[in-house]
């Protein structure tokens, strides 16, 4: 309910202004002009990827083979055994809510966090890191960060977006 209500306020405060309300019109009109008011147009549809753990038996076996030689998925889903064909969505599987976008964001953050610093720790990479005395910011290397917890704690880390 309290959502509803920031929602709500805002969407108020934006249709009092002239200017806002002629940008909200012009932005319907670019959706008709382009098709994506149709209930029937497919094309600003989100689905999840294709799951291989989910395909027939046969084809199952066939990725499992293809994916033991070229293993590019990361191991904790090989761990769940949720097997994410890259590059292919599931027709049958729509995603239904924002949440279910976060949530893959969040993951999909941190997997990222752990290949960022696996590339950092190969190449030298640098991060930077909080001081102790105020918004000041310095780089530290990542081999240096991960052998000293301290310094570790102070590296700074994207948010989600």
């Amino acid at each position: 309910l309290q959502d509803k209500n920031v929602y709500d306020g805002l969407w108020k405060t934006l249709m009092e202004g002239e200017d806002s309300q002629a940008c909200i019109e012009h932005l319907e009109k670019v959706v008709r002009m382009i098709g994506l008011d149709s209930e029937t147009t497919q094309l600003c549809r989100q689905h999840n990827h294709m799951r291989a753990d989910k395909l027939p038996a046969p084809l199952r076996a066939k990725y499992l083979s293809q994916m033991s030689r070229n293993p590019g998925m990361h191991p904790l889903f090989w761990d769940l055994g949720m097997w994410f064909i890259s590059g292919r969505a599931d027709s049958k599987s729509q995603v239904s809510s924002l949440n279910q976008l976060y949530a893959a964001a969040a993951i999909s953050n941190l997997l990222l966090v752990e290949r960022v610093k696996v590339w950092a720790e190969a190449t030298g990479g640098l991060f930077s890191c909080r001081v102790a005395d105020g918004e000041e910011h310095e780089f530290v290397k990542w081999t240096d960060a991960m052998q000293d917890e301290a310094l570790m704690a102070r590296v700074k880390w994207p948010g989600l977006k």
